[in-house]
């Protein structure tokens, strides 16, 4: 009797790569049997003897155990691997025994042994700590707004060092970003490119570190990380501005070097209020623009409307009379109210 036969081989890989095994690799043989005599046998299955001790066996993505049978056409369709476990290297790194079985129903006499030597690769670094911050909208002129926090990047290799690319106020798109070799990062709110974000409103200013792992060999690889910047608008104050001086029983109009204005970044001014003590106020309404409290001669009125431009119209078009045969000092009064409740005088 003539069992069929296959033979003990080494294979190489590289570390944290998967190992095919095919059908020629296992270098299966069969001379029939001379009593009674058979034809040679072709190769059917192999069934699992040993196990690696490192790594694992796989049929599909499922790992194997010991006296699992594999086909020839699951080898034939590449399903048979063999992974080392992740960063691990050497020869003669593990191994793995099997029986060979043919179409006459025979097996081999003893197993064979497939042993592989997994070379080593270079790996990059890997970055982990802080990669988000939170920061504020304000004012211009503010103290700065600062986000801040720490990256840190390591290597599975020892005798590589990785350190991030120092960078000194490098420009995202609304600020500045900073990061020290040792991983320590800021970023620096630059107040003017925001005033126009609404209350609640946010935005992202990115930007990505570099961390390279200094190999002695040479061969630097380096590991990236992008960190993002959250930035939320704020309700900004509203501003004014309202001059003027008339002499007694005459009609001051708020109008070139006297103008009355009103600003908000916003752009979601809810009221404006205008109070005297010793006169009265009178404005041309138009577009979107109402008296909401008080009525033409009062000496307080109240306007509302849709945009602070159609405001600032009606604000144009303001006069001022002081009380019959008044002469004195009087105070125009402007409050200014955001839709966020936000006031201004």
């Amino acid at each position: 009797m003539a069992a069929p036969t296959a033979v003990d081989s080494t294979q190489s890989l590289n570390e944290d790569t998967s190992f095919i095994v095919t059908l020629a690799q296992l270098s299966f043989a069969d001379t029939g049997e001379t009593e009674p005599p058979t034809s040679p046998g072709t190769l059917v299955s192999i069934e699992i003897t040993q196990l690696p001790t490192l790594g694992s066996l796989m049929l599909d993505g499922v790992a194997l155990s010991v006296g699992d049978s594999v086909t020839v056409s699951q080898i034939s369709n590449n399903l048979l691997t063999y992974t080392p476990a992740q960063h691990e290297s050497g020869a003669g790194y593990a191994s793995f025994s099997f029986k060979v079985t043919d179409s006459n129903d025979d097996s081999s006499v003893s197993p064979n042994t497939m042993t592989f030597d997994v070379a080593p690769v270079d790996d990059a670094p890997i970055i982990t700590g802080d990669s988000t911050g939170d920061v504020t909208e304000g004012n211009v002129g503010d103290a700065e707004v600062k986000a801040s926090g720490t990256l840190t990047a390591s290597d599975v290799e020892a005798d590589d060092v990785p350190v991030f690319t120092s960078v000194t106020d490098a420009s995202g798109l609304y600020g500045r970003f900073s990061i020290t070799d040792q991983g320590v990062w800021t970023y620096t709110l630059d107040q003017t490119l925001v005033q126009d974000l609404d209350d609640g409103e946010t935005l992202i200013d990115s930007y990505t570190f570099d961390a390279p792992d200094s190999d002695p060999a040479g061969a630097d690889l380096t590991a990236s990380q992008q960190v993002d910047i959250t930035i939320t608008g704020t309700a900004d104050a509203p501003v004014l501005s309202a001059p003027g001086q008339v002499l007694e029983d005459e009609v001051l109009d708020f109008t070139g070097t006297n103008v009355i204005s009103v600003d908000d970044i916003d752009d979601d001014i809810a009221s404006v209020q205008l109070t005297v003590t010793k006169g009265g106020l009178n404005v041309t309404l138009q577009g979107s623009v109402v008296l909401d409290a008080g009525a033409q001669g009062d000496k307080t009125l109240t306007l509302t409307g849709n945009s602070v431009a159609e405001i600032n119209s009606v604000l144009a078009s303001l006069t001022y009379q002081g009380d019959q045969d008044y002469n004195g000092a009087d105070i125009l009064t402007v409050l200014v109210t955001d839709n966020n409740g936000v006031p201004a005088i």
